[in-house]
Formats: C-alpha cells, structure tokens, sequence
C-alpha cells in the first residue's frame, strides 16, 4: 500500500489522540481514513478485507480479533457491522472521529494540490518528487501486468481502460478540475464531509484505475480507491470536459423483463422516470437540489432488492429508507416477482446469462448456504445483461481515435473528445444508439442519456 501525503499538523493531531504506535495500526488507519472501498449501498461505512488485514498484519490476522486488538490498542472508537456480504472474508466500519480531529483531516485533505511540505501518513518521511514517481511508476507497472482473465467477456474493455490514452487523459482530468473537485466537496452536506475529504485525497494520490473482474459476477468493478467512490456530484466534478453516457433505471428495465412484474413493465413502457417516481411516491416533492440525496436512499434500497438481499437486509443497508418504500405497490410486486424469480433458479439448478454461459450452484465462491447461492446467481443474471448492453457502445466506439472513454461505470461512462469536438452530437449518437438497439434485441426498452459536463 502506497503512503499518503499529509500535512503534518494534521498528522500529528491523529497521533496524539490515538495510540498509534505500531506501524501497522498506522497502516490500518490510513486505509480506514483515506483508501477503503465504501460499501456500495452506504458510501459513509468502509468495506475492510481479510486479504487487506492479512496484508497489513501478516498471514494469521483475522477480521474479528485484529479489530478488536486495534480497538483495545488505540481508543479508537468505530463500528463494526454483522451483515458482511462475504463470510470471514469481508466486513464493514463506521469511524466515529472527534469533531476536531474530522476538520482537522478536512482541511487537509482540502490542499491536496501541493505536495511539498507534507509528510507519509504512516512513515512520517517528507515529500520528495522522486518518491512520488516512484511510486507512480510502480503503479503503472501493477497496471500493465493486470492481465484480466481470457474467458472474461469485458476483457478487452479492460484492456482498453488500462491502456496508455484512456489512462493520461484521466489524470490530465483529474489535474486540471482540482478547483472544481474543491467547490463540489465544500458544498456537500456536513454529515459526509469527512468521508469525502478522504476519499477525494485518496483519489488524488492515485490517479489511476485498475479495473477488474470479481467472483460471482461479470460486472466490472475499479480497485481501491477512485472516482467512483465520490458521489455523482463532486465525481462529475472531477470529469469536467468529458461526455456523460448514462443508462436510465437500468437495473429496472433489465427485471423488468427478466422477471416481467405487471406494474414496473407498465411504467417503463410508459417512459415513466422511475428513480424520481419512487421518490415523490415516498418522500413527497423534494426540492432539486436535494432530489440526487433521495435518490440515493431509494437506488441503494431497489439494488438490494434486485441483487438478492433479504428484507432484513433492505432496512439494516438502507436506515433512510422510509416505512411507505416497502408498501409501495411497485416494490411490494417486485418482491413477488423476485421470489418467482429465485423459485426458478431453484428448481433449474442454476441460470444461463446474456452471454449464453450457464451457471450452477457449484460456480458460486464463497458461499455455503443454498439461498445465498440463488441469490448470488439471480444478481449475476442481471448485471450479465448489463455489462453485454453496455458492451456494444464499447463496440460502437471502436478504433476511433477521437474518443477516449476515461471511465466506466457499470450502466455509465465517460468519454472525452480529443479533435474534432464539432462532431461530438454525432458521434455520442451513434454509441447511444447501439446501446439501445442491443437492449432492444432482449426486448428492454432502454433510454440512453447524454451530458456535457461543464
């Protein structure tokens, strides 16, 4: 793990009120504050990995004793959540810092620009351009020699996102928006300051993505920490100047056919805006500015849904989530219909994706009861066709040397338009149009939207 480069004030702060003595409870902090992956339903709560523990600690260290230890030793106060997704592998923290110490930390991570006086988080050593580039040139070399599977169907999508262009031009981004990135931050709601500052320092350290395949699906996920850890607002922030290509309610209109629930498929025939629908339906009229926070709180909640999550799960993942959510008649039936959905995974032993790959219970890692399984194979159905809709807009932008996609985002990307910005509408037509006419070919009536970020 790469140090972090922070203001000394601010480190000395943190260690004088916890006890951090030991370089790897340093180590641990660091990846709490500034590098963990937030939960993908809860940015404020920090997914830790055994294989991250083990990395820091050694071989033996374990989620349950190593926290605990690191409780005891350092006063630090953090919760740690049961409904880990991954059995002994994975869990996840809440921090509680003290009030000074989290402004301390947002004012730090604030001036990210400049380098120079500032310190290594866990070695205390100062800043040198030789040891940024150093550590920059690893990263790269870890970028090149990320071979993605050969039986992956988004390898050559990957390929492509760790390629030389796709990468410069990111960084070229992200440099140039640093101002941008600052205003979006301070304009965020207290509550999440925090955690933004950190990850945004983080995303300033690294530059980079590496994009890669995980167990159990075929989506595509970005490795530690990066851009698509920030909310939309202060993310698009940070891609100013790129083309936003959007799928809207994907995950909506995929079960919608897949599981074919009466009054979904009605409103998505109808066009209707299903994110803004399920919110005015349960928190009334919200004001504009406020509309991607609730959102928010019903995306995270119709995900757990679509993706095999119990009820329990739904309310413990999702606290802001009003009671009316799960009485929503549209909810209520997309239940029905996943439970029909799960019953035929059940009864056929397994399910073949869009990709024609049939998969059984014995290909689902890491899971040890039968309903786990089902509901892993039910989530891998549905991002399966999500990752072959978007595919063909890949496809679409082809060997066309004035588009570079930046960033890839499950249902979304960014591309920027190196020459030629004249021919941009014509361009980004035609990758929205095969988008579109892919998901049309599994009868999804798919909506693809496009925005300059500006």
């Amino acid at each position: 793990m790469a140090d972090v480069w922070i203001n000394p004030i601010a480190r000395k702060a943190i260690l004088d009120k916890y006890n951090l003595n030991k370089k790897e409870d340093l180590r641990l902090m660091s990846y709490m504050l500034f590098e963990g992956a937030p939960d993908e339903f809860d940015k404020e709560i920090i997914v830790l990995w055994r294989g991250v523990l083990r990395k820091i600690y050694g071989r033996k260290a374990t989620i349950k004793t190593t926290l605990q230890e690191f409780r005891e030793r350092t006063g630090l106060d953090f919760d740690v959540y049961k409904h880990n997704r991954h059995k002994h592998r994975a869990t996840t923290v809440r921090i509680h810092l003290d009030e000074e110490i989290e402004a301390i930390i947002f004012d730090a991570c604030l001036d990210y620009g400049d380098k120079s006086g500032k310190v290594g988080f866990v070695t205390g050593d100062p800043y040198t351009k030789y040891r940024e580039r150093k550590e920059q040139k690893k990263r790269e070399q870890e970028l090149a020699y990320s071979e993605p599977p050969m039986d992956h169907p988004g390898r050559d999508l990957i390929l492509y996102l760790h390629s030389r262009d796709s990468r410069r031009i990111l960084q070229r981004l992200l440099r140039k928006n640093k101002p941008n990135v600052k205003a979006a931050l301070l304009n965020m709601a207290e509550g999440n300051r925090r955690y933004m500052a950190a990850t945004r320092w983080a995303v300033s350290q690294r530059g980079l993505i590496k994009y890669k395949g995980v167990a159990n699906t075929s989506r595509i996920y970005g490795d530690g920490a990066n851009i698509f850890q920030l909310p939309k607002a202060v993310r698009e922030a940070a891609l100013v100047g790129t083309y936003s290509l959007d799928m809207k309610s994907a995950q909506l209109v995929i079960v919608s056919r897949l599981w074919q629930p009466p009054l979904l498929m009605e409103e998505i025939n109808k066009g209707t805006d299903m994110w803004r629908k399920l919110v005015e339906d349960c928190f009334g009229k919200v004001a504009e500015e406020d509309f991607d926070r609730y959102k928010g709180y019903i995306k995270g909640a119709v995900y757990t849904i679509i993706f095999g999550g119990g009820k329990d799960r739904i309310k413990i993942e999702n606290p802001n989530c009003p009671e009316s959510f799960m009485k929503h008649p549209i909810i209520e039936e997309l239940l029905e219909y996943r439970k029909a959905a799960m019953d035929r995974i059940k009864e056929h032993g397994g399910i073949r994706d869009a990709f024609g790959e049939w998969w059984t219970f014995e290909d689902v890692e890491n899971k040890d009861r039968e309903d786990e399984k089902i509901r892993s194979l039910l989530s891998r159905e549905v991002q399966s066709y999500e990752l072959a809709i978007m595919l063909e807009g890949f496809k679409a932008l082809g060997m066309d040397r004035d588009l570079v996609m930046v960033a890839w985002l499950h249902d979304g990307v960014y591309i920027y338009i190196r020459n030629h910005k004249a021919n941009a509408d014509h361009k980004l037509y035609g990758i929205a149009q095969a988008i579109e006419a892919k998901a049309s070919t599994y009868g999804m009536p798919m909506r693809v939207e496009c925005e300059y970020l500006e």
